[in-house]
């Protein structure tokens, strides 16, 4: 049993069939809706993946996603291998935004494809994502690279960091 899930079958003597059914049932969303398309401006985004397993660590699952650096808040994500694929989805989303100055650690792919945009390439500048990386480490045991309490599926690994996504920056 995921010790995120537990305590709630503890507490309220809700069945563990009743949570995962509960859990299948979200649909959280991928972007913010703080912050308007067009009208408002994300002066500084800070651009990172971070990593979790679903049932072995060799099935790895990426989190892809982007942080406003001035309001704190995250601004879209996306799940996936490490691939340009996934990054390119997360762009996607982002298109909407009119994003001025764009920071990323040193994966080449943030480079070619930000390319002609206002980047600056440098772990230096990306602390508070990976801060967020380490509080999302904290909050969700399934993201806890030493631990029991791992996903099992691909479906509700996405469906509980996204809902959380969404109840902490999005709402």
């Amino acid at each position: 049993m995921a010790s995120d899930v537990a305590p709630v079958h503890a507490l309220w003597a809700f069945g563990l069939n009743t949570i995962f059914t509960s859990l299948k049932k979200l649909r959280p969303q991928s972007v913010t809706s703080r912050i308007q398309p067009g009208s408002d401006v994300i002066v500084c985004a800070e651009m990172d993946e971070q990593w979790g397993y679903v049932g072995a660590k060799s099935r790895q699952r990426w989190l892809f996603y982007a942080y406003d650096r001035i309001r704190r808040t995250v601004v879209a994500h996306v799940f996936g291998e490490r691939t340009l694929a996934t990054l390119e989805r997360l762009l996607s989303l982002l298109s909407a935004f009119e994003v001025v100055v764009w920071m990323t650690d040193g994966w080449p792919l943030y480079e070619s494809r930000l390319k002609g945009k206002l980047h600056v390439n440098s772990k230096r500048y990306t602390q508070r994502i990976e801060r967020h990386n380490l509080n999302l480490r904290q909050h969700l045991a399934r993201l806890g690279r030493k631990s029991l309490s791992f996903s099992k599926s691909v479906e509700l690994h996405d469906k509980v960091i996204g809902h959380y996504l969404n109840i902490k920056h999005y709402q």
